[in-house]
């Protein structure tokens, strides 16, 4: 910075006194210092610390690391999309925070959040455009990531998780893709049907997702390890279709759509496999995942922890929750 000052001040005009070159000098070399100044006070501050319309914040440290939280999602106060991008965390011990925004009733028929009342503060703060549900703040790079698939392969990278070829990645990437389109059937069904229509809207969900399942099934029977999808260790996709498979066994039972697994064989021992893995067991025994609905409240499926509904007026423990430290 200084040299850059000095080429400048030799530049001037050599009309002018030396005293007023010595202005010149102190007046930019004053500049310099404060713009040094800022950037070690940015730099000092920590990047997206907190979200002051969450009401929920999971604090997840690990002993075995004694760095702060590189990373955050934010998400809604359900499993959802962000339940595999929390599962990744905690499978590759890395701290991190999980911000979980609250859908609250809002008169007799409406819904409200403090979410949406941040958002064009967080948008503009955090220079992010696209911010949207779910989210990866990185502070360490100072970034905040958005779009679901963009989230899964930014944190795949970051933790090796996206395997470790050019083709392993693009395997990552097509079934990132295809697990997606399973999990919009989903959704399709638990916010698309009217609730008398449930049981039977349900089924149809399982037998369409069926269709999805048998093409991962192919491709877990071909594979040499199928206990993994990709590269015979645990890549973004492995937690995705965990999540999904968790979900839709819950379906077939609230639905009586029988066995999801019945032609499945292979589908069945990779979700006994990776839910018995030790890397796995702080998130799928923490409030994460038992006592987080799979789905907002207006769902017919999956709006309360385990399998009720949630019934407008009832309480919800599992939102404004405010901090919740979380280490094995």
């Amino acid at each position: 910075v200084r040299h850059s000052l000095s080429a400048k001040v030799s530049n001037m005009t050599d009309t002018k006194s030396p005293l007023s070159h010595k202005r010149d000098i102190d007046s930019l070399e004053t500049m310099a210092t404060n713009d040094d100044e800022s950037h070690k006070k940015q730099e000092q501050e920590i990047f997206f610390e907190t979200s002051t319309a969450a009401g929920t914040t999971f604090k997840v440290r690990f002993p075995s690391n004694d760095e702060g939280a590189r990373f955050a999602v934010g998400y809604w106060s359900i499993r959802g999309l962000a339940a595999p991008l929390r599962m990744m965390l905690c499978a590759a011990k890395v701290n991190f925070d999980a911000f979980q925004y609250d859908l609250l009733e809002q008169g007799d028929d409406g819904w409200s959040s403090e979410y949406f009342t941040e958002k064009p503060t967080l948008r503009e703060r955090y220079h992010q455009p696209l911010m949207n549900l779910p989210y990866i703040v990185d502070r360490k790079e100072r970034a905040v990531v958005c779009q679901t698939n963009a989230c899964f392969s930014y944190l795949a990278r970051e933790i090796g998780m996206w395997g470790e070829s050019s083709l392993d990645i693009s395997k990552c990437e097509e079934l990132l893709c295809e697990i997606y389109d399973i999990r919009n059937i989903m959704t399709g069904f638990a916010y698309g049907t009217p609730v008398a229509e449930r049981e039977t809207a349900g089924r149809d969900a399982v037998k369409k997702a069926k269709g999805s399942f048998k093409k991962v099934e192919t491709i877990l029977l071909s594979s040499s390890n199928p206990h993994y999808l990709v590269g015979g260790k645990a890549t973004a996709p492995d937690f995705h279709l965990f999540e999904m498979l968790d979900q839709y066994e819950d379906l077939c039972k609230d639905v009586s759509a029988g066995d999801l697994y019945e032609r499945f064989p292979c589908l069945k021992a990779f979700k006994i496999n990776f839910e018995s893995l030790s890397e796995n067991q702080l998130y799928l025994k923490s409030q994460m995942h038992t006592q987080t609905p799979i789905n907002n409240c207006m769902a017919v499926f999956g709006s309360a922890p385990g399998r009720p509904l949630y019934k407008r007026g009832q309480a919800a423990p599992w939102m404004n929750q405010g901090d919740i430290a979380l280490s094995p």
